[in-house]
């Protein structure tokens, strides 16, 4: 949690290290192993944490309407588990108070982990995704030229962030949930923001030089030197086969591909997608 922090340009500590601090009381929601998954300040008036949870079936939306409850109620603190920590401002940029609207997603443990913020300000509201890893901070990076990609071809069909202000370790979008629903059905409204996506992004390039074929092709042979006994030999005699067959020198076509299409990145109108998390999105 430090490190989220710190990069939110924040010290923070369990203990009173200097007169300074200031102190604030968290509440949150654990993971399984105990560690913090969802974070808020506990003045906050309304779950703004639940902009991190998938609420498209009939479990996730009892367990959401229940929680707006337990908020209505102010009842917080008897259901949620609480901390209080010490703070100061250790940088100039200030990306949010810490007595304001806000949640924090610590992020899921991996090399692509990384936290995400919701900040709600006034009328307006953003997201900041904090990379905790190297990885994390290249996959942030493709995000921003990809958002920027999407923006000089004004799809019709979908919205996506905009890139609002960034760091070597943050990048903060606009939020574009409110009014839309998350849906877990695949409705025409998907299909033609596929087709749209296909039409705006596509190019024709030789098999040779298309970096996915050059993956496949290093995967196989990986595969071959492994000598696992639970692979048959004959399935990747026949994949070789098949690859060594094809025509290198022949165009495909390609286009984007979004790398997460799920309804956990997807809130719906009656008119158009809102399409968040395109950092995994390749040709």
């Amino acid at each position: 949690m430090e490190k989220i922090f710190e990069a939110l340009g924040y010290m923070v500590s369990e203990k009173k290290p200097l007169e300074n601090h200031l102190s604030i009381q968290f509440l949150y929601i654990p993971n399984k192993d105990g560690s913090k998954r969802w974070i808020w300040p506990a003045s906050a008036g309304k779950p703004y944490f639940l902009k991190f949870y998938n609420i498209s079936n009939l479990k996730s939306k009892l367990i959401a309407f229940c929680i707006k409850l337990v908020f209505v109620f102010k009842l917080q603190r008897l259901f949620f588990k609480s901390q209080n920590i010490f703070y100061s401002q250790i940088s100039d940029k200030q990306f949010f108070e810490m007595n304001s609207d806000w949640a924090l997603f610590t992020g899921t443990a991996g090399p692509n982990n990384k936290a995400i913020v919701y900040v709600k300000k006034h009328d307006t509201s953003c997201f900041i995704k904090v990379a905790l890893t190297e990885q994390a901070k290249t996959l942030l990076k493709h995000e921003k030229f990809v958002l920027n990609r999407l923006f000089y071809s004004s799809p019709v069909t979908f919205d996506f962030p905009s890139t609002v202000a960034t760091t070597n370790d943050t990048l903060t979008l606009s939020d574009l949930s409110e009014g839309g629903r998350r849906e877990s059905k695949l409705s025409d409204l998907h299909m033609n923001t596929l087709i749209e996506l296909n039409e705006i992004s596509s190019f024709s390039t030789p098999l040779y030089n298309f970096e996915p074929w050059k993956q496949l092709k290093c995967e196989l042979e990986l595969l071959e030197t492994l000598d696992d006994c639970r692979i048959p030999k004959g399935m990747i005699r026949k994949l070789k086969d098949i690859i060594h067959s094809r025509n290198t020198d022949s165009k495909i076509e390609v286009s984007l591909c979004h790398g997460d299409f799920t309804p956990w990145n997807i809130y719906q109108n009656e008119e158009k997608l809102q399409i968040y998390d395109w950092e995994l999105s390749q040709p």
